[in-house]
């Protein structure tokens, strides 16, 4: 009796060992950057989709019968389908470089971003992210992430909002361009072309790119600038780092010293005032007012002024020009009357009034001259709309 009992102790003791250790996989073979493997509540393809994540996501294997796998994610559990689990030892882990990286960019007057238990802003707050990187480990829906971060040492996981969290370096910005200084750009409520329309902005534009739910299926980019964030069709922006920006957002000024200015469209509270020399670039248009981009200032600061209060604009500015008569550029190379030139500014590509020559890169025969040459100014066709107002 005494040795059936001793082993039914050691076969439990067995059984227990087993079902604590753990086997750990990650996310793996998904495809491109932005693709990810879905988390399901049923381990079928027609199962509700609790998340979708990325690959270099660490997963908890809790069980495994035919394609899926019952998993565990930072407290989250679900089904993933198998094929995309690469099963890995303990001691492989590392949470530094897990899933994909963000930047914490906007936090409002807190200066941080909370962090949830639950994908809900009803549920318990477990942390305050500062501005700065971020674990993003999968897309819930549009409007929150599943992330870590590191606090004192160790990596929390949670929830925080979609919307504040952006894409990171060559990743991070994108610019509006229509190919048409007349051609405005729409920011919609939601990936639709009959969605509402959250403003109307000039080509020109530099938009922070966010993590998008359905990056591959609905043509739509998910973007923010200042407090004003929406889709964008893809084919209205451009991706490209390093280059020149062909158009840019209109210059204007206040009529008058002392127009208000505002933190949000619809704010009826001032921010403060302007006085008659400031000069900014409108990037919008949000019902009775521009969304403007403070010039002289650093770094650039972001409003909302009436439009009644300020000069007039409904196109963007052109950065590029053709030279007026043919240009040397080396002891090799003369570009030709009417070659085309992406003209640069000090700072900023808008110009000065004044200015006696520009900074330009000249195109000619088809390629980008990208040694930059000085030309005096009168030598090349400049969109009047680039020149700072007196």
């Amino acid at each position: 009796m005494k040795k059936l009992f001793f082993l039914v102790l050691c076969l439990s003791f067995i059984l227990c060992s087993t079902a604590l250790a753990s086997e750990w996989a990650v996310t793996h073979d998904l495809g491109g950057d932005m693709d990810r493997v879905k988390l399901r509540e049923k381990p079928n393809s027609n199962g509700k989709v609790l998340a979708q994540y990325f690959e270099g996501v660490y997963v908890e294997i809790l069980s495994t019968s035919g394609q899926f796998s019952k998993v565990r994610i930072g407290g989250k559990e679900g089904y993933m389908m198998t094929q995309f689990l690469k099963t890995i030892s303990e001691g492989e882990i590392d949470y530094a470089s897990e899933g994909l990286l963000g930047m914490v960019r906007f936090t409002g007057d807190s200066n941080s971003l909370p962090l949830y238990e639950k994908a809900s802003e009803k549920s318990n707050v477990i942390g305050e992210m500062p501005k700065g990187y971020v674990n993003v480990l999968a897309t819930v829906d549009d409007n929150w992430l599943h992330i870590s971060y590191k606090e004192d040492g160790q990596y929390v996981y949670g929830y925080a909002s979609a919307w504040h969290i952006t894409q990171t370096d060559n990743l991070a910005t994108c610019y509006g361009d229509t190919g048409d200084a007349e051609k405005k750009i729409s920011l919609r409520s939601s990936p639709s072309t009959s969605a509402k329309s959250v403003g109307q902005y000039f080509c020109g534009t530099t938009f922070y790119i966010l993590y998008d739910n359905n990056p591959n299926n609905d043509k739509f980019t998910k973007v923010r600038v200042d407090d004003a964030a929406g889709f964008i069709l893809s084919d209205s922006l451009n991706f490209s780092t390093g280059g020149i920006q062909a158009l840019l957002p209109p210059l204007s000024k206040p009529k008058k010293s002392g127009i208000p200015f505002y933190d949000s469209y619809n704010s009826k509270k001032e921010a403060g005032a302007l006085e008659n020399d400031c000069v900014f670039s409108v990037i919008g248009i949000r019902g009775d007012r521009y969304h403007i981009r403070l010039e002289n200032t650093s770094p650039s600061a972001y409003c909302y002024v009436n439009k009644k209060d300020v000069t007039d604009v409904s196109i963007a500015a052109k950065a590029t020009g053709t030279l007026k008569t043919a240009f040397k550029i080396n002891d090799e190379i003369t570009a030709p009357k009417g070659a085309k030139v992406y003209i640069h500014g000090e700072g900023t590509t808008y110009l000065q009034p004044d200015c006696q020559s520009v900074t330009c890169t000249v195109e000619y025969k088809s390629a980008h001259l990208y040694s930059t040459v000085s030309i005096p100014t009168k030598d090349v066709n400049i969109d009047p709309l680039l020149f700072f107002p007196k």
